[in-house]
C-alpha cells in the first residue's frame, strides 16, 4: 500500500526518506493509537481539557498560560517538550 499525499505529511522528516512499508507501518500504527487513545498533536492530547493542559503548562514554565487559547497551549507545550527532549539530548550521561 502507497502512502497518500495526506498521511506523507505526517511522517517524521526520518520516515519521510524512507522505504513505503516503514511509511506504511508508521501511518497504520499512529492511526490504530488514535483510534484507541484520541487524538494527539505532536504527543500532547488535544482532547484533553483546558484545566489540564495548563497544569501541563504550569509544569513546564510556560509563561503567558493563563491567557492561551486551548490551540496556544498545545503550541507552547510541544515547544516546551522539544526543548526539554533537546536539553536532555546535550547532557553527558554519567560514566
Amino acid at each position: 500500500m502507497v502512502v497518500n499525499k495526506k498521511e506523507k505529511k505526517r511522517l517524521p522528516s526520518t520516515l519521510a526518506r524512507s522505504p513505503g512499508n516503514a511509511q506504511n507501518t508508521f501511518v497504520h500504527t499512529l492511526e490504530a493509537a488514535e483510534k484507541a487513545h484520541g487524538d494527539t498533536a505532536g504527543g500532547v492530547n488535544a482532547n484533553a481539557s483546558k484545566a489540564h493542559l495548563l497544569d501541563v503548562a504550569k509544569q513546564f514554565n510556560v509563561t503567558g498560560r493563563s491567557q492561551m487559547a486551548k490551540g496556544g497551549l498545545i503550541d507552547a507545550i510541544n515547544k516546551a517538550n522539544r526543548r526539554a527532549t533537546a536539553r536532555a539530548g546535550r547532557t553527558r550521561p554519567l560514566d
